[in-house]
């Protein structure tokens, strides 16, 4: 986005987390290098002016789009000059990159939204991570089984021993690669990265809760230890702590970046110009995959979410199979073959009908 007369550069603005707890929602998002935590309750806006049936008529089914965006216009809209005030949009200067510590260790404000008279009312609270909960990732090291089991979050852990042999990064040592991103993007989370003084680009996947980090672990250590570098998949590059847990915390995994674009964007971008894609490619891609699938099958390793968007076309146009933190996309695995080498080919199957 271009920059304002007044010198000021375009709003940027990106959801973190949104979790709902039947009329109790809590809604995170950074806009302009600010962190807000929205917290909104259904009897806080019962009363006068249908602010109460203006909500729920948003939040019947969060799992539309249309709705949901209504939802989240909705929340921006009520705190367009609270925003204003607290996270104006930078004046024009010189980008600087920003370190993943930096990012995920915003200044937080905690907000609630009330009905007054009719209106809605922004109240400012003190934000207490430990109370409120933290959007960023973090799974907490232990040193075996008994250690987690008396973690605060089971869920979130991991055994030292998954991370004995990996190389390891402080979150300050790493940082976001610009790569001419638009102003409206610069608040989104880094996923292009490099350690700070270098120039090899890499891949950031964050230790959050539900998305498959350990098994992502998993798989890529062992392919790293019992497949070649000739493989078409892709590689760990080793992992981000955190820097200020004496006793190591994973805040998420580096992998060797790819350039490219990934199956789906190509042929999105082929359909878009009403072209198809050549028999020798589509055969070319198919030979590679399978070729991959075979490799990683005879060494136990499942692949997992088969699908368009986990495979990268990169700048060889080679097809290499991305993403091993597990689940299924209906469409390509069915539930009861989640994560089997018989979901791998039946999923495998499908996807080669989507460039036929």
């Amino acid at each position: 986005m271009e920059s304002s007369n007044d010198g000021s550069v375009g709003s940027s603005f990106c959801m973190l987390e949104l979790g709902f707890y039947g009329d109790h929602f809590k809604y995170f998002f950074i806009t302009n290098g600010k962190r807000f935590l929205v917290e909104i309750k259904a009897s806080d806006l019962a009363g006068p002016g249908g602010i109460l049936e203006e909500f729920r008529r948003f939040t019947t089914d969060l799992d539309d789009p249309d709705l949901f965006n209504q939802f989240e216009e909705w929340v921006i809209g009520s705190l367009h000059d609270y925003l204003i005030s607290v996270a104006p949009a930078p004046r024009s200067r010189a980008r600087q990159p920003i370190t993943l510590l930096a990012y995920f260790t915003p200044q937080t404000y905690a907000l609630k939204l009330k009905n007054k008279a009719g209106k809605l009312h922004v109240a400012q609270y003190t934000y207490e991570p430990s109370i409120h909960g933290d959007p960023s990732p973090r799974a907490k090291v232990v040193n075996g089984i008994h250690d987690a089991k008396t973690s605060p979050n089971i869920h979130g852990c991991i055994l030292r021993s998954m991370l004995a042999d990996l190389p390891r990064f402080l979150a300050s040592e790493i940082e976001g690669v610009d790569d001419n991103l638009r102003d409206q993007d610069m608040s989104d989370m880094p996923r292009k990265v490099r350690r700070i003084g270098t120039s090899k680009n890499l891949f950031f996947k964050g230790a959050f809760k539900g998305h498959g980090y350990l098994r992502e672990i998993q798989m890529l250590s062992r392919i790293e230890h019992a497949l070649e570098a000739t493989i078409l998949t892709s590689r760990l590059a080793g992992v981000v702590m955190w820097d200020d847990d004496k006793d190591g915390s994973l805040m998420g995994l580096l992998i060797e970046y790819i350039e490219g674009q990934t199956l789906y964007e190509y042929l999105y971008e082929e359909k878009c110009k009403g072209r198809n894609i050549s028999q020798s490619i589509k055969l070319k891609w198919a030979a590679q995959i399978e070729s991959s699938l075979r490799h990683l099958h005879a060494h136990n390793i499942v692949w997992g979410d088969v699908k368009p968007e986990n495979v990268m076309i990169n700048s060889n146009n080679d097809a290499v199979i991305i993403d091993f933190g597990g689940g299924y996309t209906p469409a390509f695995v069915p539930r009861e073959l989640r994560e089997t080498v018989q979901g791998d080919l039946l999923g495998f199957d499908r996807l080669k009908t989507k460039w036929d």
